[in-house]
């Protein structure tokens, strides 16, 4: 839910207000890797015999399913595939994975070994390899295991379903609030409706405005539009793009808000 509070800036009659825009930001997962923004598939091994390929179709749709909840706002958008497990083969090595990240053409892969099952049948073990190509130098593979007992009320059909669900959880954003000051001269109609996408998130939409206003305004009026592309940036993770919006904005006219986000900005990038 975002929130706009009224803050104002001081800056003389003519001075546009500041509104301190409150947003939800999705910071990288329990598992340390930051997946937004990436393109993801599952890929699940089974046995030649084919005696678990129920069981982990059922784990690895359910598995995607969740990261199109968390990550595509629902849509169909994690690709899953499943090959026959080579004896011999270590498919949780950096090599095995990068591999195919290269044939199938997405930024993270997440495989589903095949499923351990104990002597009595009861309790299955996955194992979950996950290898994020864009991680920015940490080639590294993250490893997950978990456990799950079948009883007589619970199907392995439900059982694989429920391993998935606490398996994702590892791999969903923290979402934490979070937010940036905005510039709005409350008394023309451009700068109010470029006020009201932002409120809803909608940066392209707002962004276009302020770029048609920047066309036509001097001074502080330029530098405010200019002062906004940057915060669109910023909360776009478009950093570099951000601080060259901010020393435009700080040419045409300084605003005293400008060093805040500047602080910020640079403190985002420290953190990537």
């Amino acid at each position: 839910m975002l929130v706009y509070a009224l803050v104002l800036l001081g800056l003389g009659s003519c001075s546009p207000t500041a509104y301190n825009l409150i947003y939800e930001s999705r910071k990288p997962s329990d598992s340390g890797l930051d997946l937004g923004g990436k393109s993801m598939a599952v890929v699940y091994l089974e046995s030649e015999d084919g005696r678990d390929s129920l069981y982990n179709n059922l784990f690895s749709d359910a598995f995607a399913q969740a990261l199109e909840d968390e990550y595509f706002d629902g849509d169909v958008a994690v690709d899953v595939f499943h090959q026959i497990k080579e004896e011999g083969r270590d498919y949780s090595s950096v090599k095995e994975l990068s591999d195919m990240v290269m044939n199938l053409g997405n930024d993270v892969i997440f495989l589903v070994d095949t499923p351990v099952s104990s002597e009595d049948g009861r309790t299955t073990l996955s194992n979950m390899y996950v290898y994020d190509s864009m991680s920015g130098g940490n080639d590294e593979v993250y490893k997950k295991s978990l456990s799950a007992t079948t009883t007589v009320a619970v199907s392995q059909g439900a059982v694989a379903r429920r391993l998935a669900s606490s398996m994702v959880k590892d791999f969903l954003g923290n979402w934490t609030k979070e937010s940036v000051i905005l510039l709005c001269f409350d008394w023309e109609d451009e700068w109010i409706e470029a006020a009201i996408h932002a409120n809803d998130m909608e940066w392209k939409e707002a962004s276009d405005i302020w770029l048609s206003l920047m066309g036509r305004k001097v001074g502080l009026a330029r530098s405010a539009a200019e002062y906004n592309m940057a915060v669109a940036c910023y909360i776009e993770d478009e950093l570099d793009l951000a601080t060259e919006w901010l020393d435009r904005s700080d040419s045409d006219y300084t605003i005293s808000i400008s060093s805040k986000l500047r602080q910020m900005i640079e403190i985002k990038k420290a953190g990537k």
